[in-house]
């Protein structure tokens, strides 16, 4: 399904910090990216992923239960997966770490210290801009009883 004009972004945030979701959030909603959920477990990932099907994704490495790498690489195994756009946030700066961020397709490795959130969401806006559809996951249908 092709969309005039640039892409909505739904927006998959994988951040387990209540401090950093706050200001991610408020941000978000100021620039008018107001379509987005929130994830805090690993655990909780997948499901919500097929859930809400998101076209970006936000991702912390450093999460309660395992590491956000986990979640990509389990995120990439799925068709819908493939391709999304994904933007790491994190307070990492290891170069073990942004290796596998590449081999894994992460659009962009960004340290929490050094970014604004202005810029990430300048970023966010730059991809739906370039691009008149975003890869779109769609969510798993909904299981009657």
């Amino acid at each position: 399904m092709t969309q005039k004009g640039p892409a909505k972004p739904k927006i998959l945030i994988i951040e387990d910090d209540e401090f950093m979701t706050r200001i991610l959030t408020r941000e978000f909603a100021i620039s008018g990216l107001t379509n987005y959920t929130i994830v805090t477990r690993e655990k909780d990932v997948m499901s919500e992923f097929k859930r809400f099907a998101p076209n970006i994704i936000v991702l912390d490495i450093l999460l309660p239960d395992k590491s956000g790498f986990e979640a990509l690489k389990e995120v990439r195994k799925m068709k819908s997966g493939k391709k999304i756009p994904v933007f790491i946030l994190t307070n990492y700066n290891n170069p073990h770490y942004r290796r596998l961020a590449k081999m894994l397709g992460v659009q962009e490795y960004l340290i929490k210290s050094n970014t604004l959130v202005s810029d990430l969401i300048k970023k966010i806006k730059e991809i739906t801009s370039n691009r008149t559809a975003l890869p779109q996951s769609k969510p798993a249908p909904s299981k009657k009883k």
